[in-house]
């Protein structure tokens, strides 16, 4: 009996795949921020697993935002200890 419902995986190669088009649009270094967050759900593979999305976009989205959201965080910090001393 195969599988009844498409791998995680596979939905995000088939997102990706369907804005190829609105990528080779976009600058070189844009390009680059779009695959960074493509490269972002995939290193959440298991969260957007768990959401189980009719709609795979926002589990993608919402990676990079957390992302996003740790790095802002990171850096008030780092500014933070840089204006104490």
């Amino acid at each position: 009996m195969g599988r009844t419902v498409i791998p995680y995986s596979q939905i995000l190669k088939l997102e990706e795949d369907s804005l190829k088009n609105f990528r080779r649009a976009l600058p070189a270094a844009k390009q680059e921020i779009l695959d960074e967050i493509f490269r972002i759900a995939k290193r959440n593979l298991a969260s957007g697993v768990m959401a189980s999305d009719s709609e795979p976009k926002f589990s993608i989205i919402f990676s990079a935002i957390i992302e996003l959201q740790r790095q802002i965080d990171d850096l008030e910090k780092t500014v933070k200890q840089l204006k104490k001393n």
